[in-house]
């Protein structure tokens, strides 16, 4: 039996050694750099120990911001790996890892360990399908504020830790801001829901502090959605939401939050000319291009839509051009636009009749 048939064999009898040698060489430098904390882009399937099955790895595509952070993934992980951790921990401070040698490169491991920022899930992120961030330096410029208020925002957010409350009815901006914000640091953007961590106190608390802890160690930047959850009064007639306000607030720590807002900033429902440059401003950022008129903008800013709402309609208008083949037009964007519409008649008629 030739030594290259079988499953395994020294690499240097393979065929292409010297090829495969360089890619390993290459890919466990990097590999190096990612010690520590990192935000990076990432493009690929990742992997999840199975909740039912320990020997099993769930996987998971993947196309967005990660954070690699082994110490912090050990922290909210115990049973993946926590093993060799610990014995490597054992070992007290005095161990010293000297350079690694050529031969030590080539057996590092693939992978690296993190927290998907879009899914909020820690995982197992492949080290050739992670590249730099590409931060969006013009994203100010999407942002629908007058002027004073968007210079504030810009400001401020070069400064320390923080608070600005961000007032208004859904889709005028408000999200938006907090992304531009996090664009100009160059920092994570973690989101949280005032009602998406369940009503159980003990779970809460355990949750919120675990995020506030994450949060601190990134040096994100925190949007907290349905903040008016937080500070509306209390009602003696819903305890499950007193109870969610009070523990939000007790980690929080109110006092001091309130302290330290700075800035109170009230969006206005859109008007049929920030509409249109909402559209404008989406349609320009589609890779492929798009095949609209400048009057046909103005129709479709008739629609009384807001910024979320065009925002899934342009997106959807591109995933159907790049499968059609073409760009995107207004035929499309029209076409999604009354989808949107009669999703929302039926939706609030199914509301209506469950109330």
């Amino acid at each position: 039996m030739r030594c290259e048939s079988l499953n395994v064999i020294p690499l240097e009898f393979h065929p292409s050694s010297a090829g495969i040698r360089a890619q390993l060489l290459e890919r466990d430098r990097t590999f190096q750099q990612l010690t520590g904390q990192h935000f990076r882009h990432y493009n690929g399937v990742d992997t999840q120990k199975s909740v039912d099955d320990c020997n099993r790895l769930d996987r998971f595509y993947v196309n967005g911001r990660v954070v690699i952070d082994y110490k912090t993934y050990y922290q909210w992980q115990p049973d993946y790996g926590l093993k060799v951790y610990k014995e490597c921990a054992d070992q007290g401070d005095d161990v010293i890892f000297d350079e690694f040698l050529e031969e030590d490169l080539l057996v590092t491991s693939p992978t690296v360990r993190g927290f998907d920022s879009t899914d909020r899930r820690f995982l197992e992120f492949f080290v050739n399908n992670l590249s730099p961030i590409e931060w969006d330096e013009t994203c100010f410029d999407q942002l629908l504020l007058d002027l004073i208020p968007k210079r504030t925002v810009q400001a401020l957010g070069k400064g320390k830790g923080f608070v600005i409350v961000l007032h208004g009815p859904p889709g005028v901006g408000k999200t938006l801001t907090a992304e531009c914000v996090a664009e100009s640091v160059h920092r994570p953007l973690y989101t949280v829901a005032a009602g998406d961590l369940g009503t159980d106190r003990a779970y809460l608390e355990t949750q919120l502090r675990r995020i506030m802890q994450m949060i601190s160690t990134w040096r994100a930047v925190l949007l907290v959605d349905e903040a008016d959850v937080l500070l509306e009064r209390r009602s003696l007639h819903d305890m499950k939401r007193n109870t969610t306000a009070s523990v939000f607030l007790r980690v929080l720590e109110y006092d001091a939050f309130t302290r330290r807002i700075l800035v109170l900033l009230r969006y206005p429902n859109l008007t049929e000319a920030s509409r249109r440059t909402i559209w404008s401003n989406f349609c320009d950022r589609v890779p492929a291009g798009t095949d609209i008129t400048e009057k046909q903008l103005d129709q479709l800013a008739k629609h009384e839509l807001n910024c979320r709402q065009i925002k899934n309609i342009v997106k959807s208008a591109e995933s159907l051009a790049a499968f059609e083949g073409r760009k995107v037009d207004a035929a499309q964007l029209e076409g999604f636009t009354k989808v949107q519409g009669e999703f929302e008649r039926d939706w609030m008629g199914f509301v209506d009749v469950n109330e």
